[in-house]
């Protein structure tokens, strides 16, 4: 069953209540700390992007297209649509010699950023489907296509080569056979990966500490892993999660959010990967009890704490910014 892990009052009532699951574990599977249940069974979501973008490196893609840190960034991000995520985008759109309007099937969407939709309905510039977040993830996969000589037509079917690669990827650093893992179709048209939290948290152990997984895999993990933390703005955004989490972490950190309260975590010098899953699907409470998470590992020091304060003691405030209640983590790490 799942647990409370956070409360939400209003004055001096609980409000709201918040349950999910956690789970701590290394890179050889063992289970360090957990809340509720480690076998939880739910979908990647978003955090699965690091595993999809690894085929970039391994198919050679990205040394054909000589893809940048950064651009191999913005292929691991749900972005918020910043003019500095879009151009960086267009940059390797532009490098694979493509028509992202005619290519690309992830959508047209508004960014996520407020500031950025602002300004481009003001700008009378179109929504193009680079503004949606998860174009970097699809551009990557296009780039693994022509690379290999798949058919790009269809990359997003869960048939189609490209994703049986991306499939075969996950299972290996998520130590779960492939067949086990439950397909769904994610907003943005692509295939969604259903496995015990369990499973991902070892994703993320590996993702950070690879080396039983062989040289090539070794190797695409450190460079992809040295790209997400060296360019954390490209994961997310200003103002965002992923990104505040991975600045604080100074690059000690790997963040990864997933829709529907998934977050997972990678700590590369301990060896360690965190998963967890909010059961209503609260994003809001995901962070939180993220950041919670790493306070209770003792994994930061007090700069840390204080850069993400606004996390780890989260305040509702009403209309004008009054202080009226506050979300708290409830739970303990067993």
């Amino acid at each position: 069953m799942s647990e409370e892990l956070l409360h939400v009052y209003r004055g001096a009532i609980v409000e709201n209540i918040h349950r999910g699951d956690i789970v701590v574990v290394d890179s050889s599977g063992n289970i360090l700390k957990e809340v509720g249940n480690a076998q939880k069974l739910t979908y990647l979501r978003s955090a699965a992007k690091p595993f999809l973008a690894l085929n970039v490196i391994l198919s050679g893609a990205a040394e054909r297209y000589q893809f940048e840190d950064r651009e191999l960034a913005v292929m691991c991000a749900s972005h918020r649509g910043e003019t500095y995520h879009t151009e960086v985008l267009a940059g390797i759109v532009d490098k694979m010699g493509i028509e992202a309007d005619s290519v690309l099937h992830c959508g047209i969407t508004e960014p996520f950023s407020r500031a950025a939709a602002t300004n481009l309905y003001k700008s009378g510039q179109p929504l193009t489907p680079l503004h949606c977040n998860c174009s970097g993830k699809h551009l990557g996969m296009i780039s693994v296509c022509r690379q290999k000589g798949y058919p790009v037509e269809n990359y997003y079917d869960i048939s189609h080569p490209v994703q049986q690669d991306a499939l075969e990827t996950l299972s290996r650093f998520a130590g779960i056979d492939k067949e086990e893992i439950i397909i769904g179709v994610d907003g943005c048209t692509v295939p969604v990966h259903g496995i015990p939290l369990y499973n991902m948290a070892l994703a993320y152990a590996r993702l950070g500490n690879p080396g039983e997984l062989g040289v090539s895999y070794a190797s695409a993990a450190n460079r992809l892993t040295n790209a997400i933390v060296s360019n954390p703005e490209m994961i997310s955004g200003v103002k965002a999660f992923c990104t505040d989490l991975m600045i604080a972490g100074k690059k000690d950190i790997v963040g990864k959010v997933g829709a529907d309260g998934v977050y997972c975590i990678a700590i590369p010098k301990k060896g360690i990967g965190i998963a967890l899953k909010i059961e209503d699907g609260d994003m809001r409470s995901c962070h939180i009890a993220a950041a919670n998470v790493l306070k209770q590992l003792n994994l930061l020091d007090e700069e840390q704490c204080t850069y993400l304060n606004k996390y780890l003691n989260s305040p509702v405030f009403d209309n004008y910014k009054n202080k009226i209640g506050e979300y708290k983590a409830v739970f303990d790490l067993k």
